[in-house]
């Protein structure tokens, strides 16, 4: 018997992709919002389908509303003191670090408890369609320019700090762990120095994100860090570091994209100032009526112009008013400097992207979050740049129960689009349609559900051009998407699946039905971040997302 979706069904198959991630913190929402109605744990013919081919039967599991309402308990914890800067972190743990210690100290060698990974799934395991080994959710990534064989890569998690393996990932060694705050948000490294540049505070507008405490650098590879007086002042998350030399300059730019605007250094890191990015109705100066209207997503220096840098500001609810009045942002878009990022060199990029009819189905406040890629590799055209970009409208609407905010819309993603002009002109080249369509997705069906392709393109989502072949651009939104042949001629381009998504029903155990069941390995769901490496023998494709 069909059913049409239901409010809950549709939360549900959001969770799945979500794995749990919202907005609590930066929307002020408190823990308690309202919930939907508990629903049944298991369908039956779901625990027929997983019992395990040892004859097993899957055991009933918790509720997954129960489950949203302890992980909306907690994201109230991580976003006290909601709206605060940095400043307040660090007297926060200047104040602790000043509080007194019990005499004595431990004494002995730490070991693992068991050696077992705590997400082995021995039920679903069976029936090969659980969990294997995860790490946790990884946003940011870099390999080292230094690295000829391309194994040098760091890693940013979460909430679980810097990581750095030579290696090409087998191995990993923590670098970060004394620091103030574990949480990052985005890596960097310098192809002049090597030095790398760890920006803390997620930036993926999830409840259960964590701040940060600003921009560190270490100068010997991770072996010791710094964190400079002349920080970033009031951001707590950040969202993307780029590194450059201006030609004659004797020390590095750094830029960094945060949520209380453009940070910009142009002394190696060594102190950093908001470039004052301007966002207000008159172009004039930094709005702000709200703490939305800032949100820079990302920022990008031009491959054979060091000087000219580009930044995307994308508050997810672009225009939409709050309850105080006030529209959350209104100077979502593109902005540019010619002359290295300074302040007062900012102007906003007048572009056709995102506006009708360039994409079908686009609202009235068509950008949200965007990310950004040139094409960089040697040989390749230096204007060549690509977006993908969240529709604020479409986000618009939204509601919220337990701590993930549910779209009022089965995507809220604007589409792919391409530049050859350096990001005056755009071009569509994906709509959400077209990666329901993509060959080996398994997330369509979901689209029953009211689910599709960039429903949680204001959370998870990358675009990454190849160094060694611009033809291919790869796309991480819930999946992971390449394009096919020559992406650059009129008209959509072509795309298939090649990180293909999880068995989202599975892996919350409610409300399958019509979704089918699938083996093999794959990436985990909900991609944050890819970074190519070249080799001897061609390139290494890294990718990270909410498992590691």
């Amino acid at each position: 018997m069909t059913r049409s979706p239901s409010r809950t069904s549709r939360l549900l198959a959001v969770a799945g992709l979500a794995a749990l991630a919202g907005s609590a913190g930066l929307t002020g929402m408190a823990a308690g919002a309202t919930t939907a109605a508990p629903v049944r744990a298991v369908e039956p013919d779901l625990r027929e389908l997983l019992a395990g081919k040892d004859g097993s039967v899957v055991p009933e599991v918790e509720n997954s509303v129960d489950k949203m309402l302890v992980d909306s308990q907690l994201s109230a914890i991580h976003a006290a003191p909601a709206g605060r800067g940095v400043s307040a972190r660090l007297a926060a743990g200047k104040q602790a670090a000043a509080l007194p210690t019990a005499a004595g100290a431990l004494t002995g060698t730490w070991k693992p408890a068991h050696d077992e990974f705590r997400a082995d799934d021995p039920q679903y395991g069976v029936a090969s369609l659980g969990w294997l080994n995860l790490g946790g959710r990884t946003v940011s990534l870099a390999t080292d320019p230094r690295d000829a064989d391309g194994s040098t890569v760091w890693a940013g998690a979460a909430g679980g700090g810097v990581w750095r393996s030579t290696d090409a990932g087998k191995t990993w060694t923590p670098t970060f762990d004394k620091q103030l705050s574990m949480a990052i948000g985005a890596i960097a490294i310098s192809p002049t120095t090597g030095w790398v540049y760890a920006g803390t505070g997620e930036a993926n507008t999830n409840g259960d994100g964590l701040a940060g405490t600003g921009v560190y650098r270490t100068k010997d590879d991770g072996r010791t860090w710094e964190r400079v007086a002349r920080n970033l002042e009031e951001a707590s998350t950040v969202f993307h570091v780029a590194v450059t030399r201006a030609p004659g300059a004797s020390r590095d730019s750094v830029f960094v994209a945060t949520n209380a605007g453009l940070y910009t250094s142009t002394d190696g890191g060594d102190s950093y100032a908001n470039a004052l990015l301007p966002t207000n109705e008159d172009g004039t100066a930094p709005y702000t009526k709200t703490r939305f209207g800032n949100y820079v997503t990302d920022v990008r220096v031009k491959p054979d112009d060091p000087n000219m840098i580009t930044a995307a500001v994308g508050w997810r609810r672009g225009k939409t008013v709050g309850a105080d009045g006030n529209p959350d942002s209104v100077g979502n878009g593109l902005y540019r400097s010619t002359q290295g990022g300074r302040p007062g060199t900012w102007t906003r990029l007048e572009t056709n992207l995102g506006q009708a009819p360039l994409a079908p189905g686009l609202s009235d406040d068509p950008i949200g979050r965007t990310s950004l890629a040139y094409a960089t590799g040697e040989g390749q055209d230096p204007d060549v740049m690509w977006a993908v970009v969240q529709d604020a409208g479409l986000f618009a609407g939204e509601t919220f129960l337990g701590v993930g905010p549910l779209p009022a819309k089965p995507t809220v993603l604007a589409g792919v689009y391409a530049s050859a002009d350096n990001g005056i002109t755009w071009t569509l080249k994906a709509t959400p349609a077209q990666f329901a369509a993509a060959p080996g997705t398994v997330i369509a069906p979901l689209l029953a559900l009211g689910s599709g392709p960039g429903v949680q393109a204001w959370y998870d989502q990358y675009v990454e051009v190849d160094p060694l072949d611009a033809n291919r651009v790869i796309i991480g939104l819930e999946e992971i998407y390449s394009t096919v042949g020559n992406p650059y001629l009129p008209g959509p381009a072509a795309f298939t699946t090649i990180g293909r998504y999880w068995n989202s029903c599975v892996a919350i155990a409610v409300n399958c039905e019509g979704v089918p069941v699938y083996e093999g390995k794959t990436t985990h769901a909900d991609q944050h971040a890819a970074a190519f490496a070249p080799t001897p023998d061609g390139v290494r494709l890294y990718v990270s997302g909410d498992g590691g």
